[in-house]
């Protein structure tokens, strides 16, 4: 299986180097009417694709503190509840030892 996603991997590298070698024309950029800048295409794609997926993160960025602090909270909610349970069966183990000694004590009294 990990050979077959090496070779997706491999195929879509092959199609995007492709896709770059075919578009190197230079093509001018302006920002808010300032002065231009002369790029090769593929550059300025490859800029918006990393300007785009840095703004995707940090729109994420509130949603994954959330879930983040969230996973800590049940955490700390497990481990209190683990607690729980390992004094109710230590309370249970006492509580069954203490009963079978007072049966053997009866039935050496009978």
């Amino acid at each position: 299986m990990k050979t077959f996603y090496l070779a997706i991997k491999i195929i879509i590298l092959l199609i995007l180097l492709f896709f770059a070698v075919q578009n190197t024309q230079v093509v001018d950029f302006y920002w808010f009417g300032k002065g231009g800048v002369r790029l090769p295409l593929i550059a300025l794609m490859f800029i918006a694709f990393a300007v785009g997926a840095l703004f995707g993160m940090f729109a994420m960025l509130g949603r994954i503190l959330t879930l983040r602090g969230e996973n800590n909270s049940l955490k700390r909610e497990l481990k209190k509840a683990e607690k729980s349970v390992e004094q109710y069966i230590e309370n249970e183990i006492s509580v069954h030892s203490a009963l079978s000694a007072d049966e053997q004590k009866n039935q050496t009294k009978g």
